[in-house]
């Protein structure tokens, strides 16, 4: 009998040829007797699989003596793998199928049932898995076909065993698929009765479903972790002390050494360090001297922590190489001196500061690599954890202007570990000893930061929350303040307006663990409102305080949270896992959330701070939440406006004329606003301000976006949409035309692509972006109601195709023609010109013309899309506005490939416009004649040749079409405005016009309406934050959110929006009236407070 061990073949490692011979020699002796075979198929895998041509050679090479022999082949531990395999090649293995010499084997005992155990020889490997075993039976693997399965935890790994049989080689088999603990990347408890599986190297997580979920989840994290302990340390990399180290590095190694239990260490200890005062003239003040025979007792804590306050006082510049060395040997010193170093390492925790505001970007770099160590050692050392905790975060949590570099460091950890990671646990847990010093002020800051980055989600809105690129910054927030919640920590009475704020952007979205934190954090701000020393109520709202505890635990709140599943909101909140894939996006069904379910939400929020503002005169809790959910209501968002709009509806006490305008243009569907708020966008655009230029392009893509999901284009094109509503406008509209030099009436595609070219000389990328953005809407609206391809060129089309750069891109992917590597890299065919000999463009005598001479004119692209067609562009005007678009493009574009193409495009347009090419004549000469003189780039000058030579064909003929022409139907600023911004801006001449046109648009589409300006203009939906002048707690906000790479990116792409101030300000007012849901100790009724603004009729699932 041999043995044979499947996975000792390694696919690519072993020479195959070599491993046939191998066998061969070995099963030699045995082939003139029988022999049995044992295949060891534990563990197999892909990287263990033969070939097919190396499977097919076995059957050639091994000879048919062999077989003759052959008593039994023992297949042990088939696995999932091995029947794919085998299904794979079912032709090679066709003479295997059904043999009675093929025997599977799922257990040593049934092996023994054929062969001795002292012949069985399988590897101790295979024999360890079967010790020690946990057995849950009865368990369910979810797939495409649901399976029963056993499981089994052993010391090492994980064994998922079928309890059916299954077909393999036509034989019915039991599938024992083994999982070593080095390859389970995540363990996730989705609930209590299912859990997933993340295996190394496979695509999907295994979930399964048992009774015992969490003890089955408990036991793998086990085995894992007692893998990860097991492994070796990595060899430590001592970094080389330099000359200026020495001091803080000696002063460390006897600082410690004092605490040792042995005498003549501490002895050595002491006089290193008086050696070290005096060599360094460290100012010590006279308290050591060095001597022999000094005997220290070993209980000198005392005595090292005062020598390091004074010597952190006195020479605070030793601080960074001291932190660094007591961080580098902390991990190496045993339980007692670990403790006696956090003692010493105090003091200098403030010195930290002094760095943070040095010139010296090395220092501020340093100071946060130390931070970052310090972090990295509350991770890792569990024994000290509290000691940590308490002695290191709790210390820098008092230093106030450390606090921003402390949290950037907390959120850019626990982003790189990800939600639900042990790294972004731990830091979430920390954020609670670090505001124990400074509760007021660590509140002030985390919460600002969750507002602050909850609104830069409006800069690039997604359909959900979940979607955007900020989410995991947001959830990671999320669970800081919930850590922060318990025993008011998150100061309550000064921030209840922006946590309710919080709670209903954020209530029911996320993962169940974060869902559940949602709930928790509710429960914790009642509570604290219960336990606030700052706030005295009165009985009667304390028992509602009660009253809300109680409700929000019950059944339907949970339904209203997304955790009606969950038997404790509490323990999913703090369930602990391996890298929990609970937190993951995609690891979790979302469940659907109407807005019928935040508004109950919202009304038991509600309540309960009407009920709080009673008893609080002056207090103005209620304006400040009403401010806030006002921002996000009149913002476009479509993840949070709708939230908004139902909690400002819950919560506000009165409504202004201007609100309700808003409003109209937000939830009327029929409102005429909409499409008038198109010539509001290019009224704004028109005025030629860098600053404003942003926010019309802002106001156009909204109100691009708000049409067509009201189905405006599918009828008509935008240029009849409107021309339309602009009628009754037309008198004040031809005015601001005239003064651009646009004429919407003439050339309605023209004149829009006109404003918009100006978009790309912005010198925000957001602009630019937004710009691009608009153009690809467009060219998608402007062929809806044709229901044709985006990139079809006709008369409407062709203005967006020409200003939309990129969709060059697409064009030139149609005709086959390089892409942008190849132009880059010199490897070029014009796209849109043919490849014409040179002797082509030799001059002669007689006239030229494309029908005489065919080659001038190239058909290189489809015959669907071709941008220059005469036969398509029959009209003049329309040739003249598309060539001065083109023409503009390139008189301004820096990028090198736009630049190729466009004068291949200009230089066919020579040739298929030949009398209206004079128009753009003064556009071009300029930088053709600079090219020509410079340029050394032929890819770039044949276009330009082509461009030069085809302009001196037709110079013989007077041009029909000079650069006037465009002003005679009233495109003459069409190169002027699309250029750069104006630096002189012409806003005072314009002023008047724009006034009169916004006056009729308000009387022509709201009549009767006036705008308020006496509270309302000191509550504007653009500056929901309080004035500086009643902020006791501020966020400066040009400080970076977080050094996280989610807010990184995001912050790239939005130049100038750090430059505002998140203002958290506890101000006070007293509320006239209030809502009751419960009933309180003198059975109040439940009331409707007068004045509330809300929508029961609305059902948007968000």
């Amino acid at each position: 009998m041999t043995a044979q061990k499947s996975d000792r073949f390694k696919t690519g490692q072993i020479n195959g040829d070599l491993l046939i011979y191998h066998v061969l020699l070995t099963l030699k002796p045995y082939y003139a007797k029988p022999y049995e075979i044992v295949v060891d198929l534990t563990h197999a895998g892909p990287s263990n699989r033969f070939k097919t041509d190396f499977l097919s050679k076995w059957f050639v090479v091994f000879p048919g003596f062999a077989y003759e022999n052959v008593a039994a082949v023992f297949i042990y531990n088939c696995n999932s793998w091995v029947r794919e395999y085998t299904k794979y090649h079912e032709r090679l293995l066709t003479g295997l199928k059904g043999s009675k010499r093929l025997v599977f084997i799922d257990s040593p005992g049934k092996l023994a049932e054929h062969i001795e155990h002292d012949q069985q020889k399988l590897p101790a490997a295979t024999l360890a898995l079967e010790e020690d075993l946990k057995v849950f039976h009865n368990a369910l693997k979810l797939a495409h076909k649901d399976t029963k399965v056993s499981i089994k935890v052993g010391s090492t790994a994980v064994q998922v065993t079928s309890a059916e049989r299954t077909r393999v080689l036509g034989q019915t088999v039991f599938l024992n698929d083994i999982y070593y603990a080095s390859e389970i990347e995540e363990i996730c408890l989705v609930d209590e009765n299912q859990f997933t599986l993340t295996i190394a190297n496979q695509g999907t997580p295994l979930t399964f479903m048992h009774q015992e979920c969490e003890a089955i989840v408990r036991s793998i994290i086990h085995i894992r972790t007692r893998w990860e302990l097991s492994q070796p340390d990595s060899i430590p990399q001592h970094t080389k002390i330099r000359p200026k180290d020495v001091p803080g590095t000696l002063l460390n190694i006897a600082l410690l050494n004092l605490g040792s239990s042995d005498p003549s260490l501490r002895s050595a200890a002491y006089n290193l360090l008086c050696a070290l005062t005096c060599t360094f003239n460290l100012k010590i003040e006279g308290q050591l001297l060095e001597t022999s025979g000094l005997c220290i007792p070993a209980n000198n804590t005392l005595f090292i922590v005062s020598i390091s306050k004074t010597l952190a006082a006195n020479e605070p510049h030793l601080t960074l190489e001291f932190l660094e060395e007591c961080i580098s040997g902390f991990s190496k010193s045993s339980i007692e001196l670990k403790h006696l170093c956090l003692e010493y390492m105090t003091p200098w925790l403030s010195n930290l500061v002094r760095f943070c505001k040095h010139n010296d970007d090395a220092k501020r770099q340093r100071v946060t690599a130390i931070l970052d160590k310090l972090i990295t050692m509350t991770i890792n050392e569990k024994q000290m954890y509290p000691s940590i905790q308490a002695k290191i975060w709790g210390s820098l949590g008092q230093i106030t202007d450390l606090l921003d570099v402390v949290l950037d460091s907390f959120i850019k950890t626990s982003a790189t570990g990800g939600l639900g990671s042990i790294k972004a646990e731990v830091m979430a847990d920390t954020a609670v000893a670090l505001a124990s010093g400074n509760v007021k002020l660590v509140s002030s800051k985390v919460i600002g930061r969750m507002c602050k980055i909850i609104d830069k989600t409006c800069l690039s809105p997604t359909p959900t929350l979940e979607q955007h690129l900020m989410w995991d910054d947001i959830a990671i927030l999320a669970r800081y303040m919930l850590m922060l919640s318990f025993n008011n920590s998150l100061d309550v009475a000064a921030h209840l307006p922006y946590l309710f704020h919080v709670v209903t952007l954020l209530v029911a979205t996320g993962p169940l663990s974060l869902r559940a934190s949602t709930h928790g954090l509710v429960i914790n701000i009642i509570h604290s409102l219960c336990t606030c020393s700052q706030l005295h109520f009165s009985e009667e709202t304390k028992q509602v305080l009660r009253l809300s505890l109680t409700e929000f635990s019950l059944p339907k709140f949970y339904l209203l949270f997304g955790i009606s599943k969950v038997k404790s909101a509490a323990v999913i909140a703090f369930r602990s896992s391996y890298r929990d894939r609970s937190f993951s996006p995609g690891s979790y069904e979302r469940e659907t959330f109407a807005l019928t379910s935040l508004e109950t939400v919202t009304e038991a929020l509600l309540e309960i701070m009407e009920a709080c503002m009673r008893d609080i005169p002056t207090c103005k809790w209620l304006d400040q939440w009403t401010e806030l959910a006002q921002k996000f209501a009149f913002q476009y968002n479509p993840s949070l406006q709708p939230r908004a709009l139902v909690v400002f509806g819950c919560i506000s006490k009165r409504v202004s004329h201007g609100q309700i305008k808003q409003i109209i243009r937000i939830l009327s569907k029929d409102s005429p606003m909409h499409k008038a708020l198109f010539w509001v966008a290019m009224a704004v655009l028109q005025l030629d301000e860098v600053n404003l230029y942003s926010a019309g392009t802002a106001l156009l893509e909204q109100n691009l976006h708000t049409l067509d999901s009201l189905r405006v284009f599918n009828d008509k094109s935008p240029e009849e949409v409107f021309m339309e509503i602009r009628r009754p406008l037309e008198w004040h509209c031809k005015q601001m035309d005239h003064f651009v030099g646009l004429n919407f009436n003439s050339n309605f595609n023209f004149a829009l692509v006109g404003h918009l070219l100006k978009g790309y000389r912005h010198p925000s990328p957001t602009t630019v972006a937004r710009t691009v953005r608009i153009l690809h809407t467009l060219l998608a609206l402007v062929n809806k109601h044709r229901n044709c391809d985006k990139f079809e060129v006709n008369t409407q089309s062709v203005a967006y195709l020409a200003g939309t750069r990129k969709s060059f891109d697409h064009l030139i992917s149609d005709t086959k023609a390089p892409k942008r590597q190849d132009m880059e890299s010199g490897i070029t065919t014009p796209p849109k010109m043919r490849r014409v000999a040179e002797n082509d463009y030799e001059m002669e005598t007689q006239r030229i013309s494309p029908q005489q001479h065919p080659h001038l004119r190239k058909v290189s692209v489809s015959e669907s899309n071709v941008l220059l067609d005469e036969e398509v562009l029959t009209d003049p005007k329309i040739q003249a506005l598309l060539l001065t678009v083109l023409a503009t493009l390139v008189k301004y574009t820096t990028d090198e490939f736009d630049q190729r193409i466009l004068y291949e495009y200009l230089a066919e347009a020579s040739v298929v416009f030949p009398k209206v090419f004079p128009v753009v004549h003064n556009l071009l000469d300029s930088k053709i004649n600079t090219l020509l003189s410079l340029c050394q780039d032929p890819n770039l000058l044949n276009p330009i040749h082509g461009i030069v030579q085809s302009v001196v064909y037709h110079e013989e003929s007077p041009p029909q079409y000079q650069t006037s022409y465009l002003q005679s139907f009233g495109f003459n600023g069409l190169w002027r405005f699309a250029g750069p911004f104006s630096k002189q801006t012409q806003i005072p001449d314009y002023a008047e016009l724009i006034v009169k046109f916004l006056d009729a648009l308000i009387d022509t589409y709201l009549p009767g309406i006036d705008e308020e300006t006496s509270e309302e203009s000191l509550l504007t939906p653009t500056s929901p934050y309080p004035p500086a002048v009643q902020s006791q707690l501020s966020i400066t906000a040009n400080l970076n959110l977080s050094n996280s790479m989610t807010s990184l990116a995001t912050s790239q792409h939005s130049p100038g929006i750090d430059k505002e101030n998140v203002e958290l300000s506890p101000t006070a007012g007293h509320a006239n009236s209030g809502r009751m849901r419960h009933g309180s100790a003198s059975q109040v009724q439940k009331q409707r407070s007068a004045g509330s603004f809300k929508r029961h009729s609305i059902k948007k699932i968000v």
